[in-house]
């Protein structure tokens, strides 16, 4: 399963803290805790949210960050992800 992001980076300040300290950018893995992207493996979401979201899912990035980008949108557009390492829960 890919890990999501509890924060992308966004900056380039961002980018080289996260390729010297990657572990400040995935969810603590003793907890439950919101972060900004998703893995579409385990994934729960609400249908109401994923019939309103299907743009978000591109057929250009399929197998490769799909599931990255459509979490990232949902966040963007203001959606809460709650990750728990037994699944994943949109908060709405």
């Amino acid at each position: 399963m890919n890990m999501p992001f509890s924060r992308v980076p966004t900056s380039l300040g961002d980018t080289v803290r996260y390729l010297r300290y990657p572990g400040e950018f995935i969810p603590a893995a003793n907890r439950s805790m919101f972060v900004q992207t998703v893995s579409f493996v385990g994934m729960v979401i609400h249908r109401d949210l994923l019939a309103t979201s299907l743009d978000y899912i591109r057929e250009q990035l399929f197998i490769y960050f799909d599931d990255l980008y459509f979490g990232y949108q949902l966040s963007l557009a203001g959606e809460q992800i709650m990750y728990s390492r037994s699944c994943f829960f949109i908060m709405m």
